[in-house]
């Protein structure tokens, strides 16, 4: 897909937002359910494509032992700024930008 085509999707659907402002709660609806079935399209795009950027190969490891434990420990994500500015519709037009701390 181009992103020259990408962005003057987006540009469209910017200018058509404010058509929808202007003519009520109706059309706003409306444009919402837009604006999700382009998340869902740009969503789909990084799936269908994320095995290039991935790779899976066995662990030099040995598999655990049927019964045993296997602790495994993540950070907590805690948003200070900007949450939900990465998400559509917003990183569509202005992109996002969040500000977060890993405990």
């Amino acid at each position: 897909h181009d992103p020259g085509e990408r962005r003057a999707a987006v540009l469209e659907m910017r200018r058509l937002r404010g058509q929808w402002i202007d003519d009520g709660p109706v059309a706003l609806i409306r444009a919402a359910r837009h604006y999700e079935a382009a998340a869902q399209v740009l969503i789909l795009m990084a799936v269908a494509t994320c095995s290039e950027f991935i790779s899976i190969k066995p662990s030099p490891e040995p598999s655990p032992a049927t019964g045993q434990w296997i602790v495994v420990e993540a950070p907590a994500r805690i948003d200070l700024a900007g949450g939900w500015t990465d998400t559509p519709p917003v990183c569509y037009e202005h992109g996002g930008a969040v500000v977060n701390l890993a405990l």
